[in-house]
């Protein structure tokens, strides 16, 4: 959530992708994990905690890292 966006921000506009083309794509690259690890874990008898608290942490990672992949790009 905030490796990738930064790698892919700082790339894309060497390959001529700007404005909101360019910011759909760092936003999509900056979304945390599917709510699908969970019902992966559910199915195949995985450590549902960690499912649920890694969905958790990236929710709340989420609410600060949009505006700053806004802001920088």
């Amino acid at each position: 959530m905030l490796l990738v966006p930064l790698i892919l921000g700082s790339i894309l506009p060497l390959l001529g992708i700007t404005g909101s083309p360019a910011k759909v794509m760092v936003l999509q690259m900056g979304m945390p994990p599917a709510f699908a690890t969970l019902i992966i874990a559910e199915t195949f008898n995985l450590d549902r905690e960690l499912a649920v608290t890694t969905l958790a942490v990236g929710l709340i990672v989420l609410l600060f890292t949009i505006p700053l992949w806004l802001w920088l790009f």
